[in-house]
């Protein structure tokens, strides 16, 4: 079990472009089908998360996330998505939520914590990095020979060497950037807890390597999210208020006398705001007032959001977007819901939030609070401007850390 985690927790990071043979069968979604398999043959994994439950806060939590995933599929029923695509969608959904009893059963019944291997999954990023700094276009994908099994189902590196945007051992610098705020965060909250030189020295080299991939969105959240989730979870003073403030007029000063430095090598992290920038809020702000009128309750198919969103949207701003993509980006979490599962998604997924606020809160580990407080609001404030959603699978195994008491705790 011990050797599968690792392999999943690798693919869902650094493995994350591979597939074998067929498109949905990603390392990701197979080690997702390892461990839901692997949950049901080994009953002990569930009843371990679901005994001494007294309070059921266990329980109820993963049973709602159940109805939770549930009730999206027969909301994609009734719109008559494909049935091969809801049936890979609800097995892998169903696989993530059992991230979270494998996890808490590791943890408390072997003794093992996955967080180990966070700053192995860093400096893999860090070798291809500096490869990528000397102009070297390779991630591990591509450097896999061509074979009929192992592919890539991303082939693009999409590294821009005129916005000279790196991505590390996957395709995608934003991709790259969602994994770097969950390492930010654990190094962060160690070195916060422990003072260990080393997660200090990580949280740096995490910070240079959020700057090299150009994300505008993680570079913005990681202080307030930081910040804000000391603030809620951990202990609120208004001294720490007060030198939060003095940070941020510090950082903003730096930032502005480096501006010059930082446009002429990182021109993608300081370019002005266009319409390739706002274009996605207006195209959701568009489709959702068509949603609201059409179709308040259970959203709509996919595949007719360019249709209300032309019918919606202003004549000016329909002429002037071009249909990439067979169905518009949705580039914010609570836009998708409610666009495709209508107010009826949107407000369970809003009390799935809460609920997992609440569960943060009444954890008597600060430790844990700090860190998946912050791996929440950091994931949130992520998903206002790109495409992750809260049922994935690093998300899950953190959420472990909640149910976790603070006798229990295993050192790293």
């Amino acid at each position: 079990m011990i050797k599968l985690t690792i392999f999943s927790l690798y693919s869902f990071t650094i493995f994350y472009d591979l597939k074998l043979y067929f498109d949905f069968l990603t390392f990701a979604n197979l080690s997702l089908g390892l461990i839901g398999l692997t949950c049901l043959i080994k009953k002990e994994i569930l009843s371990f998360f679901f005994i001494n439950d007294e309070d059921k806060r266990r329980s109820n939590f993963l049973l709602y996330s159940f109805f939770f995933v549930f009730l999206l599929s027969i909301i994609d029923i009734i719109h008559q998505i494909p049935l091969r695509g809801i049936i890979i969608s609800l097995v892998t959904k169903i696989c993530i939520l059992f991230l979270l009893p494998y996890s808490y059963y590791l943890y408390l019944k072997l003794k093992f914590n996955f967080l180990n291997y966070f700053n192995s999954i860093l400096l893999v990023h860090s070798v291809f990095i500096f490869f990528q700094i000397f102009g070297y276009e390779i991630n591990i994908s591509n450097l896999i020979p061509k074979n009929l099994f192992i592919t890539a189902w991303s082939t693009d590196i999409q590294i821009n060497y005129d916005l000279k945007r790196l991505s590390g051992a996957v395709s995608s610098p934003i991709f790259l950037s969602y994994q770097l705020l969950f390492i930010f965060a654990y190094n962060l909250v160690n070195y916060f807890y422990h003072k260990k030189k080393r997660n200090f020295l990580f949280v740096i080299l995490t910070i240079i390597i959020l700057f090299l991939a150009q994300s505008r969105a993680a570079v913005a959240i990681l202080l307030p999210s930081t910040f804000l989730s000391y603030m809620f979870f951990v202990n609120f003073r208004l001294k720490i208020l007060s030198n939060f403030l003095i940070f941020i007029f510090i950082f903003i000063s730096i930032y502005i006398f480096m501006t010059p430095f930082l446009e002429s090598n990182l021109p993608y992290l300081t370019k002005s705001i266009t319409l390739s920038d706002t274009h996605r809020t207006y195209t959701n702000y568009y489709i959702s007032i068509g949603i609201l009128k059409e179709s308040p309750l259970i959203g709509i198919n996919p595949y007719e959001a360019w249709n209300l969103f032309e019918k919606y949207s202003d004549p000016n701003y329909a002429n002037i977007y071009s249909r990439l993509e067979e169905t518009p980006t949705h580039h914010n979490q609570f836009f998708f819901y409610l666009r495709y599962y209508g107010l009826v998604g949107l407000i369970l997924l809003i009390f799935l939030i809460f609920k997992i606020f609440k569960l943060i809160r009444i954890s008597d580990n600060f430790e844990n609070r700090y860190l998946v407080g912050m791996i929440l609001i950091l994931d949130i404030a992520y998903s206002l401007t790109h495409n992750n959603k809260l049922i994935s699978p690093l998300i899950w195994m953190f959420l472990s850390f909640v149910f976790i008491q603070k006798d229990n705790y295993v050192k790293n």
